[in-house]
């Protein structure tokens, strides 16, 4: 539940925060107290974002279908965001997530690790090589984070 994910991110203080699941241009869904899936409102999550987030994420993947713009919103609060810019098969959004962590973590910059999961995407002849949309807060240079 979104309630849930504030008590994970007080708690966790994470660096990085992934979603990954449905999505809609309205917002993202979340279960509630009883396990009925709920849309939290993308106004809400940047609300949230903006009171929970700013001090030490630094980057927010929503690994989801029409995340791209609230992705784009989230960057006011945080350094780097990516969102997909229509609907993404799992398969698509599985392996882009893959290629992107195992590029990051194997000490590429954010910028260098999406653009080789998007080239893997587009080598991959999915469908889906246009969906991934990184944005950046202003002031940063992608290039530069993590790495």
């Amino acid at each position: 539940s979104s309630s849930q994910l504030m008590k994970l991110i007080l708690v966790n203080h994470p660096i990085i925060l992934h979603y990954s699941g449905g999505g809609t241009a309205k917002g993202l869904p979340f279960h509630d107290a009883h396990g009925r899936s709920e849309i939290v409102p993308s106004n809400v999550i940047t609300k949230l974002f903006k009171i929970l987030l700013k001090e030490n994420v630094q980057l927010v993947v929503l690994n989801s279908c029409y995340s791209d713009d609230l992705a784009g919103e989230l960057t006011q609060y945080v350094s780097c965001a990516i969102g997909m810019s229509g609907f993404i098969l799992d398969d698509a959004a599985l392996a882009f997530a893959k290629n992107f962590y195992m590029t990051l973590f194997s000490g590429k910059s954010i910028q260098d690790a999406f653009d080789l999961s998007c080239l893997q995407l587009d080598a991959d002849k999915s469908t889906c090589a246009e969906m991934p949309k990184l944005f950046v807060k202003k002031g940063i240079a992608p290039s530069e984070c993590f790495h």
